[in-house]
């Protein structure tokens, strides 16, 4: 019964071992042993050695406890049974992002302060009952009754349980902590609590209103209390409320709430840095594309003096080359803004699908780049096509431009025998091909870096470092993969697969 209502407990012995975990604790931590081979205090951190004494003399202290070798964190109290010599702890995981909960196979069932605790709220309920009989109990049940009796006021939990009237049964020390107000909330209801402490009415009201609901559909209803709302003294409570049905027959409302004010705090803090981020992306969105197409013209009509120069101007052949490395200059240059334009249209368009023809894209780039090196080269294309290949035609574009050419500039014109291959295979679901060149090859120890911005295996021809970089951006877009295989001396083989969409 134990289990159901805390299953991440564990439970340590006077050696400090772990001599039992909760059915939910174990699918995060199957194995036991020392406390310290399984888990690690976040706060307090203790400055005293781990013992059992040490925490005996932390009687109220809320500790936050991570489960080692896990992301996942838990937040509870410890408490003792004497006669036994043994420390139970008491909690739920800490602030865990739902991410982490599907991680381990869990589920809001899992935790302490959902469903196990509404499933065995008859038992929360007899357990209090049985506290009115101390009296009559052994010496050994009475203490028994004030484990659990401290239990149900230590956890981290406001607890509160109602009759079909929406009156106070039972209140914990966590829902209230002075001992004579707990008392006097017997039999008394949210409003009449609300009236007595000046405290917005409104939320009293609003309890109860959610407290019938939860009755009439006999089902479990959430909602939230904000205190202080709009200040700096906020606190935003997640209460739930769940019908049950005690032991003897009588049905009562079980009532409990969480603290969530950081939590909220936390989303909306980081809700205000989503806005300056977007602010701030769509400002360097426009910077870069003033660069990329403002920067442009007065690049292109320097080039065009220099071309003009060459032809009309008698220079002597050291004046040429000074205007053949201002022409290369301005052509990095150039290649670098297109570079970059491209980078952030591939961020920030939305995925295409249009019908693509791989043979006439190929052929077409092939012809306007074979001429970059002073030597023919061959192309050999290979498609077979069982479908038609429907994708994003701009990022496939972009794919193929940078792979063919950079096949052109890097090939060999060994024996005479340059040239590019272009392999490829379609079919209704998915494309593959691969970009093959007989050039240098990259060694070894680069090729994992070819994909890495402003990365350059090669000096001696000229680049931006972009352009692969970019290539692998395209591909990851349209959701691909692509690989390098290459021999230094040989040469390089670019392998993509992209689904046909």
């Amino acid at each position: 019964m134990f289990d159901k209502l805390f299953p991440f407990h564990f439970v340590l012995d006077k050696a400090f071992n772990v001599v039992q975990i909760g059915s939910s604790l174990s699918k995060i931590l199957p194995g036991s042993g020392n406390f310290d081979s399984c888990f690690l205090f976040k706060t307090p951190r203790l400055s005293v050695k781990h013992s059992f004494d040490a925490l005996l003399s932390r009687p109220n202290q809320l500790f936050i406890i991570e489960i080692k070798g896990s992301e996942l964190s838990l937040q509870g109290q410890f408490i003792c049974n004497a006669t036994q010599n043994l420390l139970f702890f008491c909690g739920s995981p800490w602030l865990t992002p739902e991410t982490d909960l599907k991680k381990y196979n869990l589920s809001i069932a899992d935790f302490a302060l959902h469903s196990s605790v509404i499933e065995n709220a008859d038992y929360v309920s007899m357990s209090i009952d049985e506290l009115n009989r101390g009296a009559e109990l052994s010496e050994d049940y009475e203490n028994q009754r004030l484990f659990f009796e401290r239990l149900f006021d230590e956890i981290p939990v406001d607890m509160s349980i109602f009759d079909l009237d929406k009156r106070f049964r039972y209140l914990n020390r966590r829902a209230v902590k002075d001992d004579n107000l707990r008392k006097w909330m017997i039999g008394k209801t949210n409003s009449d609590y609300f009236i007595l402490k000046n405290i917005d009415k409104e939320i009293g009201f609003r309890r109860e209103v959610f407290m019938q609901n939860a009755i009439e559909s006999d089902s479990l209803i959430s909602f939230e209390d904000i205190h202080h709302k709009g200040t700096e003294n906020e606190v935003v409570m997640l209460r739930s409320v769940s019908p049950f049905t005690a032991h003897d027959g009588n049905k009562y409302l079980l009532a409990y709430g969480l603290n969530i004010s950081d939590i909220k705090k936390k989303a909306k803090q980081a809700e205000q840095k989503n806005v300056e981020l977007e602010k701030l992306n769509h400002e360097l969105n426009g910077v870069i594309y003033s660069i990329t197409h403002d920067f442009r013209s007065p690049i292109l009509a320097v080039k065009a003096l220099v071309e003009l120069m060459k032809k009309t101007v008698q220079l002597n052949a050291r004046f040429v080359g000074f205007l053949n490395h201002i022409n290369t200059s301005i052509d990095r240059l150039d290649d670098q803004i297109i570079d970059i334009y491209h980078f952030v249209k591939n961020s920030n368009s939305e995925l295409g699908s249009a019908p693509v023809n791989l043979s006439e894209l190929v052929s077409e780039i092939f012809a306007m780049v074979e001429h970059s090196v002073p030597y023919p080269i061959e192309l050999k294309i290979n498609i077979e096509e069982k479908a038609i290949l429907y994708t994003d035609a701009y990022r496939i574009k972009i794919v193929l431009n940078n792979l063919i050419s950079n096949a052109v500039k890097y090939s060999s014109n060994r024996e005479g025998n340059a040239f590019v291959e272009f392999v490829a295979k379609v079919d209704e679901t998915n494309c593959s091909f691969f970009v093959r060149d007989n050039g240098e090859g990259i060694p070894p120890h680069l090729q994992d870096k070819v994909f890495e911005i402003y990365f350059r295996a090669n000096n001696k021809i000229a680049g931006t470092g972009l352009g692969l970089f970019i290539c692998s951006e395209a591909i990851r877009k349209l959701g691909g993969t692509i690989e390098l295989e290459s021999i230094p001396g040989q040469g390089s083989i670019f392998s993509v697969n992209i689904p046909n969409r």
